[in-house]
């Protein structure tokens, strides 16, 4: 399954924020590379449902 919606980067995105998080520190957290998590919250790439859910938990939603 692929993740690409508006309300799935916005959730992401306004986690991590709210956490204080840069795009860096959540995707070294996770394990993928920040190159994936940034161009996901720009909306230029889809991500996979287990990549969805490694950032869910990392920040505790």
């Amino acid at each position: 399954m692929i993740i690409r919606s508006f309300r799935d980067i916005s959730r992401i995105r306004t986690a991590r924020l709210d956490q204080g998080l840069t795009c860096r520190q959540l995707a070294l957290k996770c394990g993928i590379k920040p190159s994936t998590l940034l161009e996901f919250e720009c909306g230029y790439r889809p991500i996979c449902a287990n990549t969805y859910h490694l950032l869910l938990n990392a920040l505790n939603l």
